[in-house]
């Protein structure tokens, strides 16, 4: 088997290809004719009609206004000792066809997991109980246990996907100081993380899936483990080095000699949607569109998913609301700009209903899902202030002539608002107006006004909104009440 020292060696060479912008990303290797979404043009995209159940995801339960679900079921799926398996229990079955008859699924597989280390000077314990495991016997007894599950999944009814994804932010700290304390080594460098996580973890989960496909004819996605933090230049260095990576194949002799890239089907990340400042407001979406052009379309990726946005810790904060409707405006501008599938572009809330009462994502959602009467939304226009310090958006909704708006600060200054920046057309200015703002201090309502003009209709709001910078006004335009 190749040492420790050698995949290290491995590795060192792809990050230097992966700095350089060499590898895989830019080749002619697709095998799909053009990348999803190829239409950017201002009139074409006030045309995509987008619904928020297509794209718009949520984890452990689904919600009256969601689509696609992240681990349902996790319990009774996951693996996490190969030695102990069980097979899905009759219940699990009937609650995961009842799922898919409505929505698409992905999740986990267990083994690695997410490697959390509660306590930094021990190794996780199914971290070290899966390391034992796959050293022991080559990874046989994992792959068969992966096999195993592969083919019960595979055999479920349904109308909808299931892809499995390998991991959870297998990037961040806990999943480094895991390694350094089983192979008791020292090292602080995130990207050698990759050869024990594609060695260890990745390719032998890789193979037994596929030899599933292989003798059940039914199609296996494979969601690449999530990258945390994706905002950050080394999240993005991280997912390209490891697309990049050759893989060994001790434990996975089949997938011997190939590149992850070629087995992929989805790329998943964390976290990057409020990423912006004042210098910089467009952060969040130059990391997607650099990342999306590098890798989607190249051999069977076929697009990028944000499994976790907003987060536990955010929304218990009281964060929750206005965060998820800054996510959200700017996912679907993004989707909009690019005319994605929602099999291309989704994102997931975490921390759906953690935090107080009135300010959690699911309160924010459920008022969206109100407004919108299961009509689908389509772009409209998006503002700046001169500083960049106040971000506003608008979308038409459906065929009603209605339009949902939000205005959300960016940077750490609080903003006082008394005219929205966007204009709407005149035949708005008899319509009904509603706005609520979501804050971190709570939740309450803005008395807003319809002002018109030589340009058009203006949103006037007296007294002014003040705004801090994890709070967000919605505002509902209702045109034929």
């Amino acid at each position: 088997m190749q040492s420790f020292l050698q995949l290290l060696s491995t590795l060192m060479l792809l990050s230097l290809i992966a700095a350089c912008g060499d590898g895989a990303s830019g080749d002619n290797s697709s095998t799909t004719d053009d990348p999803p979404g190829a239409n950017d043009t201002a009139g074409s995209r006030q045309q995509f009609a987008m619904s928020l159940e297509e794209y718009l995801g949520s984890l452990y339960r689904p919600f009256s206004w969601s689509g696609p679900i992240r681990d349902p079921e996790r319990d009774g799926v996951e693996i996490l000792d190969p030695t102990q398996f069980q097979p899905l229990d009759s219940s699990t079955v009937d609650s995961l066809e009842m799922l898919l008859a409505e929505r698409d699924i992905i999740m986990q597989i267990g083994g690695m997991g997410s490697a959390k280390n509660p306590d930094p000077n021990r190794v996780n314990e199914q971290f070290a109980t899966y390391m034992d495991s796959i050293i022991a016997d080559g990874g046989k007894l994992w792959r068969d246990a992966v096999y195993m599950r592969g083919q019960e999944v595979a055999a479920l009814d349904g109308d909808h996907k299931v892809y499995w994804q390998i991991g959870n932010e297998i990037n961040a700290g806990s999943y480094l100081r895991n390694i350094n304390l089983y192979f008791e080594r020292s090292n602080n460098d995130l990207l050698t993380i990759i050869p024990v996580y594609v060695e260890y973890f990745l390719a032998p989960t890789l193979q037994a899936l596929h030899q599933v496909e292989a003798d059940t004819g039914h199609p296996v996605r494979i969601a690449l483990g999530s990258i945390a933090g994706f905002s950050n230049d080394n999240s993005a260095l991280f997912l390209d080095t490891l697309l990049n990576y050759q893989i060994i194949g001790d434990y996975a002799p089949a997938l011997a000699g190939a590149r992850v890239y070629e087995w992929i089907n989805l790329l998943t990340i964390h976290y990057s949607m409020n990423a912006s400042e004042p210098d910089d407001p467009d952060r969040w979406r130059d990391v997607l569109v650099r990342s999306y052009e590098q890798w989607v379309g190249v051999k069977d990726i076929q697009g990028i998913w944000t499994t976790e946005e907003v987060g536990i810790r955010a929304a218990e904060n009281g964060h929750g609301a206005g965060a998820a409707l800054r996510v959200m405006v700017r996912y679907l501008d993004w989707i909009s700009e690019f005319q994605y599938p929602g099999n291309t572009a989704r994102w997931f809330y975490f921390g759906t209903t953690a935090g107080p009462t009135n300010q959690q994502i699911n309160d924010a959602m459920l008022q969206v899902e109100q407004i919108l009467d299961d009509s689908a939304l389509y772009y409209y226009d998006h503002q700046l202030n001169d500083s960049a310090t106040l971000e506003s958006y608008a979308y038409r909704i459906g065929d009603s002539e209605g339009y949902l708006l939000t205005v959300s600060p960016i940077g750490n200054d609080n903003q006082s608002i008394e005219t929205v920046a966007i204009t709407l057309p005149p035949n708005t200015f008899e319509a009904e107006i509603a706005a609520w703002r979501y804050g971190n201090d709570g939740t309450s309502g803005a008395t807003a006004s319809l002002i018109s003009d030589s340009s058009g209709v203006q949103i006037h709001l007296s007294p002014a909104v003040e705004l801090s910078e994890s709070d967000t006004l919605l505002i509902h335009v209702d045109v034929h009440p």
